[in-house]
């Protein structure tokens, strides 16, 4: 077991990491092999672009008779480094429960990574106002070598992507329309296309270029009155601004609309115009629930429109 950790790591250097840790306890056999892995780093510099992660010791778990199978957990303080050498950044990610599982194929790459995070916290910078979350829940899915011809590089799924994330309090510093507490939001999508290694902004770019895509198969957020189940596909334009168009099955958008003229996001005349529009889609379920409308969401130009209607200005995203 301390030989495979070793060679893991050996490997990781050949890849270009710097890899340390500390010593490593080994437990458990014959019915699972456990490794306990303290003051675990790694490190890399490739292109200019600095990534590095410390995280608190690191247990992984082995079974004899299924050795494609990783269970690991890891609960405390990560401490993320990533950027240009002259402009790094640091990022903490705080969890009182943080487990997950790599499943692997018969090449030994992994195939399926899920993450489970308890009672957890992001910091964006150094000693900077966090962001918690009750539960949060990662699944990547590697696509799989499928028969027939391979699809264009555009077309070809690079990763499938399912997040869970439940209860989300959102830093003091921020005073959103809608309230500080996001009660949930859901992911499910397939991103379409290569992502090349480098700084953010030039491997969106190339990704971009190349016809990548986001095909959303659901997304859903439910944040104070509001609650959106929609789908839809999502691009970037030569901005590096999200562009797209999505189906969008709405509740709670009167007391929405109004709590968005409250905070100023939205003009009243904007509002005046939406309202009148979501009203005529409205329609009342057979059980009696808060009427629902089916619209169409876009984003485009920077801004957010149901239907005709532009809502608010999205603000832009600097990817450096």
């Amino acid at each position: 077991m301390r030989d495979a950790v070793e060679r893991w790591a050996a490997d990781r250097r050949a890849d270009g990491w710097t890899v340390t840790h500390g010593p490593v306890a080994v437990e458990g056999f014959p019915f699972a092999l456990r490794a306990r892995i303290k003051a675990p780093h790694m490190a890399r510099n490739e292109a200019g672009e600095f990534r590095a992660w410390d995280g608190p010791a690191v247990t992984v778990t082995f079974r004899p008779w299924d050795m494609r199978r990783i269970d690991f957990s890891a609960p405390g303080t990560h401490r993320f480094r990533f950027g240009p050498d002259r402009r790094r950044r640091d990022a903490t990610v705080t969890a009182r429960r943080a487990a997950g599982r790599a499943i692997l194929d018969a090449a030994g790459r992994v195939q399926r990574l899920s993450i489970m995070l308890g009672g957890a916290a992001l910091a964006p910078t150094r000693d900077g106002p966090e962001t918690a979350a009750r539960v949060v829940r990662v699944t990547l899915v590697a696509p799989r070598d499928g028969a027939g011809p391979a699809p264009e590089p555009h077309r070809r799924p690079s990763l499938r992507l399912r997040v869970e994330i439940a209860d989300i309090d959102l830093p003091p510093t921020v005073r959103p329309a809608l309230g500080r507490r996001i009660e949930k939001f859901a992911l499910v999508a397939v991103v379409k296309g290569r992502f090349a290694v480098g700084p953010p902004a030039e491997a969106l770019a190339a990704w971009r270029r190349d016809g990548g895509v986001i095909e959303v198969e659901r997304l859903g957020l439910a944040w104070a009155a509001l609650d959106v189940d929609a789908d839809g596909t999502l691009a970037l334009d030569r901005k590096l601004q999200p562009v797209g168009a999505m189906t969008a099955r709405i509740t709670g958008f009167r007391q929405t609309v109004d709590a968005l003229v409250a905070a100023g996001a939205v003009r009243p005349r904007d509002a005046m115009t939406a309202k009148i529009v979501l009203r005529v889609l409205a329609k009342t379920p057979e059980d009696g629930g808060p009427p629902r409308i089916t619209a169409p969401l876009s984003a485009q130009d920077g801004a957010l429109y149901i239907g005709p209607v532009r809502l608010f200005h999205l603000p832009a995203i600097r990817w450096n």
